[in-house]
This record gives structure tokens, sequence and C-alpha cells, in this order.
């Protein structure tokens, strides 16, 4: 599991022999012990990207001058990486930088935090039979992608979109009406692939464009013989959390809202402003499914558009004729039941006739 500690900090320089600043991948990092993270295989990329795009590496040695501590850290960004196992080398680097946000695995107590599962796929397993709804392509045009994690992720360090292309990162992006909508970067060192960086516009979510993102990925690694993809999820995100259980996360989404409704937790009561919100949803998903639709497709299935369409519909207000009658009649019986009761009750013997029981 990883964490996400906020809080600013102020720099201190103690024990400043025992942090050294990290300039040389290979020389200074070629010695790093295994077990430090869950992310072992992709530290040095991860490091050598990060130093690339400006930011910086410090190690950390114990005193028995054993290296069991490894930040990354992006002044830009504000935001730094702690990977070891040690108290000792997480104090360190905690304080080391003024940071808005700390990603760690090491957990400590004291600190605010945000949990994250973090899990592996096998892709040896991963079954092909997904039916794509979007198209899914890799995009390399650094400043179409510059442009686009400006305006959706503003806090992105820019440079950092060039230096990971030049590394082999891959980015799958999904477009509608011509335009980047989704994006998901990919790291992969040998047999082992990390997805990071993912993001869909509000607008668009709900629609399946994450899951044929992953899809895509999946394939895409079939082909390059990686065996294992990396995923961090969000605790608070409990759809994707019922999607690593195997199952949809429509799901999910649906025992999100029975917790916070007024039958679950009660956090949301008056649910107007939601149901509004649902509506306005419905309608921009809708307008969505337009932009995709081409017409000389839609014309060529118009026939069997319209007669599923009738059928559908004829089937849908059949049942409901049924439906309510079946409603009449057990209203009926259960009247009439009830009224004997009662009549039994008190004494009385005579029958109702059940047709007393519709005119009133």
């Amino acid at each position: 599991m990883g964490i996400s500690i906020r809080g600013r900090r102020l720099m201190r320089n103690s024990n400043v022999l025992q942090v050294s600043e990290v300039k040389s991948i290979d020389a200074q990092l070629g010695d790093l012990p295994k077990g430090l993270s869950f992310f072992d295989p992709i530290l040095h990329h991860e490091a050598k990207e990060a130093i690339e795009a400006g930011g910086e590496v410090y190690v950390y040695r114990s005193t028995e001058g054993h290296k069991n501590g490894l930040f990354i850290y992006d002044g830009y960004e504000a935001t730094g990486t702690i990977f070891t196992k040690s108290r000792e080398a997480f104090d360190h680097f905690y304080s080391l930088k003024p940071s808005s946000y700390i990603f760690s695995e090491y957990e400590v107590a004291e600190h605010p935090k945000e949990d994250w599962n973090i899990w592996q796929l096998d892709v040896d397993k991963a079954p092909l039979n997904h039916r794509f709804k979007h198209h899914v392509s890799m995009e390399s045009d650094v400043g179409e992608l510059e442009r686009f994690m400006a305006a959706s992720q503003p806090e992105t360090n820019r440079q950092w979109v060039k230096v990971a292309l030049r590394n082999g990162d891959k980015c799958f992006v999904v477009r509608i009406a011509n335009r980047i909508v989704s994006i998901a970067w990919m790291t992969i060192v040998g047999g082992v692939a990390r997805s990071h960086g993912l993001y869909v516009e509000p607008q668009f979510r709900r629609m399946g464009i994450m899951s044929d993102n992953l899809q895509a990925r999946i394939i895409y690694l079939k082909s390059r013989h990686v065996h294992t993809l990396i995923n961090e999820i969000p605790e608070s995100n409990i759809s994707l959390l019922f999607y690593r259980l195997g199952l949809p996360m429509i799901v999910g989404q649906l025992v999100a809202g029975m917790l916070v409704g007024p039958f679950g937790l009660g956090l949301i009561r008056d649910t107007t402003a939601i149901d509004f919100l649902a509506t306005l949803g419905i309608i921009l998903l809708l307008f969505v499914v337009g932009l995709e639709l081409d017409p000389r497709k839609f014309g060529k299935v118009g026939s069997r558009v319209l007669i599923l369409s009738t059928v559908e519909c004829l089937t849908a207000f059949a049942v409901n004729i049924l439906s309510a009658l079946f409603r009449r009649m057990g209203s009926r019986d259960g009247a009439l039941s009830r009224v004997r009761t009662w009549s039994k009750q008190h004494g009385h013997s005579r029958e109702i006739d059940p047709r007393s029981l519709s005119r009133t």
C-alpha cells in the first residue's frame, strides 16, 4: 500500500553528510539495494527522468554506510517521492525540501495520509475479449500532449513530457471530435510496466474510455512480452476497486451511492441538486454519443434500428400493462383478506362481495 502525505515542509540541513544529491545515475545508484520499494524495477528509470526534467534525486546512507533510501523531488510540482524501509531515512527526506505532497510506501502514523492500493496485473493471464467503444492510439506529438496536460493537469512539470517520450514512455490517448479527451502514461522497464498519469476529462467519464485505454495497453504489453503491469488506485475510488476485484465498475458506483446516500451514511440527504446534475449528465452523454455517430453508418443500419426500437417499445409497454394489472389484482386480494380477518375478529360471519371493493 502506498500513501501520500500532505503538508509543506521547511528545508533542514542537519546530518547533511548522510544525504547526498545524485548527479550520475549509473555511478551513484548502481549499488542501490533491492527491497526499497514495490517499484524496485523502475527506480533507476524514474530517477533518470526526474534529473533530466530538472528535478533532484537524493540518496541516504545509514551510519554504517549502507544506502537505504532514495528521494526523488520535483521543484516545479513541489512534490517528492520517498523510497525506503527506514524511519530514519524517511524523517531525513521528509524535512529536506518544501513539498505540497510527499508520496511514500513507508507509513508513519502521526502524518495525515491518503491510502492507495498498489496492485499487479498478470498480463499473460489478462483476457482479450474486450469490445472497444472508442479508438485508442499512442501519441508522440510533444506539443499536443504538453497543451493537453497544461490544461487538464496544470501542476505537471511540462519538461517531463518531452523527457518521458525520449526515454521510451508511452502515452495512450482517446480522441473525440478529433481532440484528446483522455490519456494514460506507461513506463516499461524490462518485463515490468507501470501505469501513471491517468486522466479523463470530466464530461467524458463513465463512458468506458479508461477501460478501453487499459485494454489497449494490455494488448501492447502482450506484443512486447511484458509480463507485469503495476497500477496504483486510491482507496477513495470505490468503482476502480470493484474493477480490480473483477466486478463491473458500475457496481462500485452503485455501492458508493448507497454508502453516501440518505439510506447509508447520510452524507447526502437532499437529492434535488443531484437529480438535476444527473439529468444534465445524461443530456451531455447523449450529446457526446451523437458526436461519435457517423450518419452514413447510421443510415446503413437504420431499418434494423427502427425494427429493434419498435419491438423494444412494444415489449416495454406490454410488460408495464401486465405489471399494472397484476398489482391491481393483488391489491384486491389483499384488501379482501384484510376485511375478512377484521370481520372474524369482531364476530361477523358474512362474506364480503369482492365487487364492492372495486366500487369504493
